[in-house]
């Protein structure tokens, strides 16, 4: 598996921290959503195409909470269609690799997480006007 975490955004994190752990959760999984989609976007712009059905399986899978921390994950084959995307991925002893996840995830990563910030700020700015009526 191959990801990467976000540090920093301090002030982001103390924000969220002083919600109610529903509302927290909530605005995590808006930003990890908004952030996981930026990867899905380039990982489907650059799947290898016969039929499509690759592509179209490339999909944010969950965002869960873990411990203390949110993940998400962008998956090949959530859908029954793409089942071989791994295949693809990492190659087998007959076919070689065509990668197009990790260098989605390598090549957005900054992207996602600018997504992810713009979408949790976003979140909390909609939600502080709601509380405030």
């Amino acid at each position: 598996m191959t990801g990467f975490k976000v540090e920093g955004l301090e002030s982001l994190k103390r924000k969220l921290e002083a919600l109610p752990k529903d509302l927290e959760a909530k605005a995590y999984r808006a930003g990890l959503l908004a952030g996981g989609r930026v990867i899905v976007k380039r990982a489907q712009a650059a799947a290898p195409v016969r039929t499509g059905k690759l592509r179209k399986s490339v999909a944010v899978a969950a965002v869960r909470e873990q411990g203390t921390r949110f993940v998400a994950a962008v998956d090949v084959g959530f859908r029954k269609a793409g089942w071989y995307g791994g295949l693809v991925e990492l190659g087998t002893s007959k076919v070689p690799a065509r990668p197009f996840l990790r260098p989605a995830l390598e090549e957005g990563s900054t992207e996602a997480v600018a997504a992810f910030r713009e979408r949790i700020e976003a979140w909390l700015d909609q939600w502080t006007k709601k509380a405030a009526r």
